[in-house]
């Protein structure tokens, strides 16, 4: 998307919310930009030295033993909710 197009995208969408007059449409409009500005962040961002450090570290804990098996995950996931 060019950038001309996106800034009258934005000025179309600011027309639209200065004609919202309902206080219920407002909040929810402010709860779902809020929502997709949260999706659009990634969740966590490793280097590639740190990411083959977390997995060199998960290994090893494998190996040991410790963690949980797919099983031992199922039987604990109904106490997470």
């Amino acid at each position: 998307m060019t950038t001309q197009r996106l800034e009258a995208k934005k000025a179309m969408l600011a027309r639209e919310v200065l004609n919202i007059e309902n206080e219920e449409m407002a909040n929810k409009l402010i709860d779902y930009i809020g929502q997709l500005k949260e999706e659009e962040k990634a969740p966590c961002q490793f280097t590639v030295e740190e990411l083959k450090e977390e997995v060199e570290k998960s290994m090893k804990q494998a190996e040991q033993g410790l963690g949980y098996t797919t099983e031992e995950i199922i039987k604990l996931r109904p106490q997470w909710k």
